[in-house]
């Protein structure tokens, strides 16, 4: 590590790869550099930052349902802070018999071996958001509920059997099924 360079030598078998926090970073630095124009909402595509509220009323936004991404699964209503959702489902291949996907596990350095399918995390910012909804699916059900309760962050978990888990204080409701909303 060189501080006067601000730069850090990786040894050549190692890299670095900040796209788990990148988008999360860039929503919250949008929020920020928006929000004294007036109320806010930046979503990129699973992380989303809101600032401020219109008329005093909070933002509705749709969480997905995991298994049938064109449905929502539940409504919540949002005054301040962040939702970030992180998935097994988007980016899927087959190797050999095995069923890969894109997160990875970095105490493997292959394809996070976890019974969760999905995780969506409320917290105060989309970077702390981002963060720990790829922590959780990477632990799993029960490591991921711990360390989502230990940073004070709430959460709905989709396992890959279907079953829902609410960790904390999540803030939704459900919604009738075939029911959508989306932000204007």
């Amino acid at each position: 590590m060189d501080d006067g360079a601000c730069s850090v030598d990786l040894p050549g078998d190692l890299a670095l790869d900040l796209g788990g926090i990148a988008k999360g970073w860039a929503v919250d630095h949008v929020a920020l550099t928006l929000a004294p124009l007036g109320p806010v909402l930046v979503d990129a595509g699973g992380d989303l930052r809101v600032v401020g509220t219109v008329d005093g009323e909070p933002w509705p936004i749709g969480v997905q349902e995991p298994f049938t991404p064109e449905r929502d699964r539940a409504l919540v209503r949002l005054r301040s802070g962040a939702l970030a959702t992180s998935s097994t489902g988007g980016r899927r291949w087959l190797r050999g018999d095995r069923m890969l996907h894109h997160v990875i596990d970095p105490r493997t350095g292959t394809s996070a071996d976890t019974d969760l399918y999905a995780v969506t995390v409320h917290a105060p910012d989309a970077i702390t958001a981002d963060v720990a909804a790829k922590v959780a699916l990477v632990l799993g059900s029960s490591a991921g509920t711990a360390y989502l309760l230990e940073r004070g962050v709430s959460a709905l978990l989709t396992a890959t059997d279907g079953r829902e888990m609410v960790v904390g204080d999540f803030p939704h409701q459900e919604v009738a099924p075939h029911a959508s909303f989306h932000c204007a």
